[in-house]
């Protein structure tokens, strides 16, 4: 007898699952699965956002993003990429879904610079930084 069954694995829990079967009293067999993160659905600033820093130069807090599924599981291995003023390289998200990257402030612009992470199609988050002049140049003035 061939019996047949539909295993709708949890959502909300990434990694091995396991169901058992019985067919009588004791006769069993498990069924293992291996429940991965969906495509990435929201990306969240954890840390370098709002800082103060020098035209032309790194800031001093890296970049983090938290980017996660649909579910609410952390995505590993999603690719970030950063466009804007400055320069920041693209990264990939880590097995707790968090990416880092150095932001480089634009050479020429004073003021507010804003960088926008990128995790899929429309999943963004932007950070700004306020840019100053270098020290020597505030001194000669």
């Amino acid at each position: 007898m061939l019996l047949r069954s539909t295993w709708t694995l949890d959502s909300t829990t990434l990694g091995t699952q396991t169901i058992t079967a019985s067919a009588g009293t004791g006769v069993t067999v498990d069924f293992t699965a291996t429940a991965l993160a969906a495509a990435p659905d929201a990306i969240t600033a954890e840390d370098g956002d709002a800082q103060t820093g020098t035209v032309g130069e790194p800031l001093t807090t890296d970049l983090q993003v938290l980017v996660k599924d649909t579910y609410g599981n952390v995505v590993e291995g999603a690719t970030v990429t950063f466009t804007g003023d400055g320069t920041a390289a693209d990264a990939v998200t880590d097995v707790n879904g968090l990416a880092s990257s150095t932001w480089t402030l634009d050479s020429t612009t004073l003021g507010t610079q804003t960088i926008t992470a990128s995790a899929g199609t429309g999943v963004t988050v932007d950070f700004t930084a306020r840019s100053e002049e270098h020290t020597s140049e505030l001194q000669s003035h």
